[in-house]
């Protein structure tokens, strides 16, 4: 297995975010000082690996992603109500349009996203409105 998987997914990730207009800023890092809204963060948070069988193992390869609005541009109802729900949707709708089970690395992969909590932080420039998608990128890998 090479080195190059993190690399990879988060280039593909990026490219999936990049597709989604609305979106204005993104980060691969943990990142509270966002300027442009809506902002996603997303951010390796876990490795998970088992043998699938004798000649491949199964990897899920988490990531968190931090979709972030700040809370001087609107009502915080409208963006829980109205903002934050349709970037997700449009996060979400990107992200299956362009992860069709296809390979990275030549490992048969597939993406599952789930919701994380919604809510509020106080970030150096103001209070923010978050919602957290956890992703899970699942490989199988050769044991060879």
């Amino acid at each position: 297995m090479t080195n190059a998987i993190y690399t990879t997914i988060i280039e593909k990730i990026r490219t999936s975010l990049e597709g989604v207009d609305m979106v204005k800023e993104i980060s691969s890092f943990p990142n509270d000082n966002v300027k442009s809204y809506p902002g996603v963060n997303f951010y390796p948070s876990e490795l998970e690996n088992s043998f699938e069988t004798n000649e491949e193992n199964k990897q899920v390869r988490g990531f968190k992603m931090d979709i972030i609005i700040g809370g001087e541009q609107k009502s915080w109802d409208d963006i829980f109500s109205t903002i934050l729900p349709k970037v997700v949707d449009e996060v979400i709708n990107q992200l299956a349009s362009d992860w069709n089970a296809g390979t990275i690395e030549g490992h048969r992969t597939w993406l599952k996203v789930d919701s994380g909590d919604w809510g509020f932080f106080q970030a150096q420039n103001g209070m923010m409105a978050v919602a957290t998608l956890n992703l899970s990128v699942k490989l199988l890998t050769n044991n060879s």
